[in-house]
């Protein structure tokens, strides 16, 4: 039976063959062994040849990746890049720039030691995914019962199309389908609208976006009428009609008149005496306001004639 003696030996031996055997492999061009690893187990997404142990990092690469080489070897080595089979001149470093690859390149390096091993890596560039740059809401003045819309900029590295899923939610609650419009009405005054935009390439997503909460502020009302532009009779009237996007009552007014134009201010309707001392040109401004103080104004010019005598 071998003695403990004995025995503390042999596990004394194969633990510094394997920590030697680590720290050779952790050995990179121009990096230290707190940068970058390799591990001959490791299930790597990229094919190897030879008897040189080589791994290129990052192990799933993209346009916006440079790549590293990690290799184990006690002696100098050499270094050459393929892209497509082909070489790539000049590129004899255990780096490779981004700049030198796009999207479905197959790049590959050949190492060669002074201790006469070789081996070989290669790896296919992936898809960058795409991001969201902005999303611009419209209108500028958004109130219920008006369809907000969005125009998201996107940006893709690898120049791909890019496209939009669309996220609404309104008090937390989704709402609607998968488009970049929300009608106005699923929303109303006080609500909190928010949205996530989610690009996607045609190999997958993105980063997803998300909006602050936009809360609905109070809308002022709206004059749906224009004033008349005959005159019948001896009193000039004109029924204002407006309605509010909130359903707020609405008080009408004028800001403007000659004198005598009198407007109720709850039903909008205007009255005038005239006679023919009336004759001449008047501006009429006319607002309608709710109860919030959001107002909207209707001004326009009224005119008024009578025929010369004998005509």
């Amino acid at each position: 039976m071998m003695n403990k003696i004995a025995m503390a030996a042999i596990m004394l031996a194969v633990l510094s063959i394997f920590a030697c055997t680590e720290q050779q492999s952790n050995q990179v061009n121009g990096a230290s062994p707190a940068q970058a690893t390799f591990t001959a187990s490791a299930k790597l997404p990229q094919k190897t040849a030879g008897s040189l142990p080589v791994q290129i990092l990052p192990q799933m690469p993209t346009v916006m990746s440079d790549l590293q080489v990690v290799v184990s070897c006690k002696g100098n080595v050499t270094y050459a890049w393929r892209r497509n089979n082909e070489l790539i001149p000049g590129e004899t470093t255990g780096w490779l720039l981004k700049n030198q690859f796009v999207k479905g390149d197959e790049v590959a390096v050949t190492v060669k030691c002074s201790n006469g091993s070789e081996g070989t890596s290669t790896v296919t560039i992936g898809n960058s995914p795409p991001s969201v740059l902005s999303v611009p809401f419209s209108p500028e003045n958004i109130h219920a019962g008006v369809d907000i819309t969005v125009k998201p900029v996107g940006y893709d590295p690898d120049g791909d199309d890019v496209g939009f899923h669309y996220k609404w939610s309104v008090n937390g609650n989704e709402a609607a389908d998968d488009s970049p419009i929300l009608t106005g009405d699923h929303f109303k005054r006080g609500d909190k609208v928010a949205l996530t935009v989610i690009p996607y390439d045609s190999d997958g997503t993105g980063a997803p976006f998300a909006s602050q909460n936009i809360v609905i502020p109070n809308g002022a009302p709206r004059i749906l009428s224009s004033p008349p532009h005959a005159i019948t009779g001896d009193t000039y009237t004109y029924h204002v009609v407006a309605d509010d996007p909130d359903g707020d009552p609405i008080t009408f007014s004028l800001v403007s008149a000659p004198d005598g134009m009198t407007i109720d201010s709850r039903t909008g309707e205007i009255k005038w005496p005239i006679t023919e001392k009336s004759s001449g040109d008047y501006v009429v401004e006319i607002a309608a306001q709710d109860p919030g103080g959001m107002k909207t104004t209707q001004k326009y010019t009224l005119s008024i004639t009578f025929p010369a005598a004998g005509e």
